[in-house]
């Protein structure tokens, strides 16, 4: 009868742990934080490559994580059971403190996996081995250097000949912007929303700001037991970098305009950059008017950021040059317009 008692509360713990878990959610949890353009495109660099590894071991490590817990559940409710049986109680201690051995090994197995990663990557994920402990730390390796992807709506190729402005801040220039004083988050990364490229060291205090509150309204609204929405950074400062693009702005994949609020303003303000641009894919694009397009709006003004949609702004401008869908966010007291 013992038995059958614990074959029963095993069946309800391993069913309870398995059934939010979604085949689709399974696969995708395996590209987690791989570039966007390598998921649709295959334009994939070792970074990409290594994620995917990352991702998999954290796939494993969950899973073995799943089932310690279980079996140790399963030892303890033995123990319970069995109370007042010499025998059997040491029976179950000894397998308890096999499974917090196994569970050790897990751990220090994934912590290796990690360290691994990041000395094959060069130092390019961050990771709890280096030091960078956080309430997130279990997220596990994060490739933040994914290296310059072009960025310009031509697609054309990185021109570094331009100079790059010393004056200023920006990953090319080997100085951060505003964004290191967010230090509760470890500063620069983008409030925790998705990007493509690594430019989060760019922006400034208040577009990492501004970010930060887009990111805890999305998850609110996953709370409230609505859809989150798909944020996904597409450019800050163009993948040339912040000190270059600033001065010459002209040059591929540098594709703002002169004075944008993506540069820093017209005064080319030290501090950083103060606007983002988000992709809007093909899925969105078939829900964007009249409804989607109003709900990121409605998110972006709450957080008392600027918006305005691809449609919008070649309407401003009124040059009929052709946009790539996306949409823009920017802070409208440090600095306004595109």
């Amino acid at each position: 009868m013992k038995k059958i008692f614990l074959v029963f509360i095993f069946l309800i713990s391993f069913s309870i742990l398995l059934l939010p878990t979604h085949p689709a959610q399974a696969f995708m949890s395996l590209v987690d934080n791989v570039d966007n353009l390598c998921l649709t495109k295959g334009d994939c660099n070792v970074c990409d490559v290594l994620q995917v590894i990352v991702n998999f071991g954290k796939f494993i490590f969950v899973t073995m994580a799943g089932l310690v817990m279980l079996f140790f559940m399963w030892q303890a409710i033995g123990l319970i059971m069995n109370w007042g049986n010499a025998e059997a109680i040491k029976t179950a201690m000894d397998k308890i403190k096999s499974t917090l051995l196994a569970a050790l090994i897990i751990l220090a197995a994934y912590l290796l996996v990690s360290l691994l990663i990041n000395l094959y990557s060069g130092n390019s994920f961050q990771t709890l081995i280096k030091g960078q402990i956080s309430a997130n730390w279990n997220i596990g390796p994060i490739c933040k250097e994914r290296g310059p992807r072009p960025s310009s709506s031509s697609g054309e190729g990185i021109d570094t000949s331009g100079v790059v402005n010393s004056l200023g801040c920006g990953i090319d220039a080997g100085k951060d912007c505003s964004c290191n004083q967010d230090t509760p988050r470890n500063g620069c990364d983008c409030g925790g929303l998705n990007y493509k490229v690594a430019q989060c060291k760019d922006a400034s205090f208040q577009l990492e700001n501004l970010l930060e509150c887009i990111k805890k309204a999305n998850s609110k609204r996953v709370e409230d037991g609505k859809n989150a929405l798909h944020f996904m950074i597409t450019s800050i400062s163009d993948s040339a970098g912040l000190a270059r693009c600033r001065d010459n702005y002209s040059q591929p994949p540098c594709a703002h305009t002169s004075g944008s609020c993506h540069y820093g303003g017209p005064y080319k303000n030290p501090n950083g950059s103060f606007a983002a641009d988000f992709e809007v894919n093909e899925t969105m694009k078939g829900y964007w008017d009249p409804g989607l397009k109003d709900e990121y709006k409605a998110m972006v003004n709450a957080c008392n950021g600027y918006f305005i949609d691809w449609k919008d702004e070649q309407n401003q401008k009124g040059t009929g040059e052709t946009v790539t869908p996306h949409f823009h966010i920017s802070d409208p007291q440090a600095c306004s317009g595109y």
